[in-house]
């Protein structure tokens, strides 16, 4: 809108009289000088010649003779830009130009003048209806400095801007200085990530002064901070962290830092600031590091014990007061009623504790958020006993289980797996495994009862596993193609976890064959089942069909590649890849896919079996690699992805408290921990059912977590409670048509750095020649630089939904050690988290100076 406005005046004086052709432009401190270049190409839009007096540029007032007479603007209107008062024509000018050789123009041109005076940038503006400070004290800061005043650079950065830019806010001094540096938030935040970097890069800018000016202005005194940028940030920091105790802890006048503490009127602001530093996901890292560098100089932790208020910005704080409570729940009682009265009662301080700044690394205070977590599992154990305790048929079990009740068990594993993996966690596991094993046993206990009498198998109302077979291994549709995923030991809890990865997943509770084995579970989901139970020395599901024993995997794929499905195509030597993990041995889609494909993978079974709890790290990566799986088998054209399981499992912190029921060894012919076979015309006092897979024999199962014998590990199934029975049948449907994925461009807005900071921009790419039909995926992708095997920097993970647009800026910070030499160049690295495609190819940043 500037330019308009300006070519808008000249037009106007060129319009009153049409016979002159020169306009002269005094401007005698040079603030319209920043803009000459876009003035001229302006001008020239509307058949205006600029000519600018610059000896520097050899254009001195002899030049600008000819070049109005005999050079460009020969025969046009012409308008003559001069540094200089009007005065200087006739007085001469301070560096001796020869300035009257213009003088003519002063008297047969025009000249622009705003209320009777040679405009300057302010009048200019308020002709315009700009709107400035109406007090002259506010308003000399804006314009004192000529070219390089505040005003005249924020009308050089924004000249471009529409009217309402320049029309709806008054242009005070922080305004233009915020136009000009930026947010002056922003800019601390990136100051204080790396204060001798950026205060290089404000520099080269021209704007030290200028942050300093608006930094004072509205957060902290900015007296020294270009003499020693580390050390202003160090002290600004530690007065930030003072205030937030201080002011948490209600003002206390016994306060050992009173002296350090920032202004009284400077509290309120500054207070803001650092809550929104320890929120920014980008820049928070840099205040964890701060504060545990200067914590050793500002101890607090015997002031602070045992008054009101929880400060967040030391970490010696937080811990002290994990500390406190972890020992009032040891000393809560040695039963789950006193410690969960405890949990309790300190709930909402674990919630907001829990959300503490310190409360998210693992080598900070992690363990608020597992208290939290715990308190939760203790809830929802203690609700779903009493409401197992008052349901007597399995079907509304099972459908309890399936709705909600499998959290707890999700729960329980995510508490393990955080305290196997912290230090001084191991009184949490034992206390959760409390309530866990109290769940178990009641819930347990319910559902055996509500079968215990009905010598069925699976209980009344309830879905078997043998069910699923016709939909499993039906064709699909001409030119469609189908995949079954069978994943030994996938738990229910663990089942819906994965579906809620897909938006187009279903998922419907089945119960298992007992004994709840994998012998028993994969057989039972195999086509055309023939099989005899024979328990001679053991047990042996002999099938003729197969020609050998289904209790062993490859005489169950021959029945499954007798019902017309395959699996891909093998590898060297012919080696089977029947495998759910061979997925990814193809970045392609391979050749001859088969319409019906089945896969399998053991990892949850195997491991739980050789790992014990420890299995519990293995669940995530298992999820994980089926879901990259599913997402491939899409974009290969698999639209229907059903997902099947065996069996479910118990998982314990320890087994020791699993009770064994003593019953008479000769009544079976075979058994487990927590199964038996049992002899023809024999009796144990326990439930007894058929056994589906050959109706001439009868199971034997325990009640609820007891055991016929001790389990070999904390990882166990075999039995029937919810968890060993209830199944997950996944169905993921897509849309005819193709599954295409989202793809992510990378750019880098700078490439030579002088900062531990690198900023990059991510733009989610459409797939090309999508049609109507086809269903589009979202991405998630890696970021971080460095090589693929060496990062070099913090990492991001952003996602991208299907129908996102809009780009996403990602701030990685370089990491110290090894310093990073002057022209070193670092790769970016964009990874796509399911496929493992680069989106990256040849981008690099290069240091410009020593980083480190």
């Amino acid at each position: 809108m500037i330019l308009d406005w300006l070519i808008g005046e000249f037009r106007d004086l060129f319009a009153h009289d049409p016979e002159v052709r020169v306009l002269l432009w005094f401007d005698a401190k040079a603030e319209f000088g920043g803009l000459l270049p876009k003035v001229e190409q302006a001008a020239a839009d509307a058949g205006l010649v600029l000519l600018a007096l610059n000896p520097q540029d050899g254009h001195g007032p002899l030049w600008m003779k000819w070049a109005v007479e005999a050079g460009p603007g020969a025969d046009k209107r012409v308008v003559l830009w001069l540094p200089y008062s009007r005065d200087a024509l006739v007085d001469g000018s301070p560096d001796g130009l020869r300035l009257e050789l213009l003088l003519e123009y002063r008297y047969s041109g025009l000249e622009w003048r705003i209320d009777g005076k040679p405009p300057t940038l302010f009048t200019f503006l308020k002709k315009h209806g700009v709107p400035l400070p109406a007090k002259q004290s506010e308003q000399v800061p804006l314009w004192k400095g000529g070219a390089d005043s505040p005003l005249a650079r924020y009308v050089r950065k924004h000249a471009g801007r529409g009217q309402t830019f320049w029309q709806s806010r008054t242009l005070s001094l922080a305004v233009v200085q915020e136009g000009i540096v930026g947010s002056v938030e922003d800019r601390l935040l990136r100051f204080l990530a790396d204060p001798d970097g950026e205060l290089a890069v404000m520099r080269t800018e021209g704007i030290v002064g200028d942050f300093a000016s608006q930094l004072a202005s509205e957060l902290a005194d900015a007296e020294g901070i270009e003499e020693d940028a580390k050390a202003w940030s160090e002290a600004f920091v530690v007065g930030l962290i003072l205030l937030e105790v201080f002011e948490t802890t209600g003002e206390p006048e016994d306060f050992p830092f009173l002296s350090k503490l920032p202004p009284a009127q400077r509290r309120e602001r500054q207070l803001k600031f650092l809550r929104r530093w320890m929120r920014d996901a980008e820049y928070l890292p840099k205040y964890r590091e701060w504060a545990l560098a200067v914590e050793p100089s500002i101890d607090l932790v015997g002031w602070a014990r045992g008054r009101e208020g929880r400060p967040q910005s030391l970490r010696a704080l937080v811990r002290d007061r994990w500390s406190a409570f972890l020992a009032g729940l040891q000393s809560a009682g040695p039963d789950e009623a006193g410690q969960h009265l405890y949990l309790q009662e300190h709930k909402t301080t674990l919630v907001e504790e829990s959300k503490g700044f310190w409360a998210n690394d693992k080598d900070d205070v992690p363990g608020w958020r597992l208290a939290a977590d715990l308190a939760d599992l203790a809830d929802a154990s203690v609700q779903a006993r009493n409401v197992a305790a008052s349901r007597h048929d399995p079907k509304s079990l099972v459908d309890s289980y399936a709705g909600h009740w499998h959290q707890i068990d999700v729960a329980h594993w995510n508490l393990l797996a955080t305290a196997n993996q912290l230090d001084d966690m191991e009184v949490m596991a034992r206390v959760g495994d409390r309530f866990y094993f109290e769940y178990l046993q009641c819930t347990g206990q319910a559902f055996y009862d509500s079968f215990r009498d009905g010598g069925v198998w699976p209980p009344e109302g309830c879905r078997g596993a043998r069910e699923l077979v016709a939909a499993l291994y039906s064709p699909p549709p001409v030119g469609a193609k189908k995949a079954v995923l069978v994943v030994d030991a996938l738990q229910y809890g663990l089942g819906k976890k994965l579906a809620d990865a897909f938006d187009d997943a279903v998922v419907d509770p089945v119960i298992a064959d007992l004994p709840s084995e994998t012998w028993v579970g994969m057989s039972a989901l195999v086509p055309g089942y023939d099989a005899e139970l024979q328990v001679d020395g053991g047990h042996k599901l002999v099938s003729a069909a197969a020609g050998g024993d289904l209790c062993f995997s490859q005489y169950r794929k021959k029945l499954v590649a007798a019902a017309g499905a395959g699996a891909l195509p093998p590898g060297a030597g012919g080696k089977p890849r029947d495998q759910i993990s061979n997925v990814r041995d193809f970045t392609e889609p391979p050749a001859h896919l088969p319409d019906l494909l089945v896969l399998f993978d053991r990892e949850i079974d195997e491991a739980g079996h050789s790992m014990g709890r420890e299995v519990i790290h293995q669940f995530d990566q298992t999820l994980e690699s089926t879901r990259k799986a599913i997402r491939r088998l899409q974009s290969w054209g698999y639209a229907e992805i059903h997902v099947v399981t065996d069996h479910g499992f118990v998982l314990l912190n320890s087994s020791d408290a699993v009770q064994k029921m003593d019953v008479d060894e000769g009544a079976f012919v075979d058994r487990g921990a927590r199964w038996g076979i049992l002899a023809k015309d024999a009796f144990v006092p326990t439930a007894v059912v058929p056994f589906a897979l050959d109706l001439r024999w009868s199971v034997a199962v325990p009640p609820g977590i007891r055991s016929f014998a001790k389990p070999s590990s904390e990882f166990f199934h075999g039995g029937a409670t919810l968890q060993e029975v209830v199944i997950p049948h996944i169905v993921i449907k897509a849309a005819s048509g193709r599954v295409l994925r989202m793809k992510v461009q990378a750019l880098l807005p700078l490439v030579e750095i002088v900062t531990m900071t690198v900023k990059v921009e991510l733009r989610p790419v459409r797939p090309d020649d999508q049609s109507l039909l086809d269903t589009v995926q979202g991405a998630s992708v890696r970021v971080f630089l460095g090589e693929l095997d060496a990062p070099r920097s913090s990492e991001k993970i952003v996602e991208f939904d299907a129908d996102a647009t809009e780009p996403v800026s990602v701030t990685l910070f370089l990491n110290r050690e090894p310093a990073i030499p002057q022209g070193s160049e670092i790769p970016l690295q964009v990874i796509d988290v399911d496929t493992g495609e680069s989106y990256t190819t040849g981008l690099f940043v290069r240091a410009a100076r020593e980083l480190g």
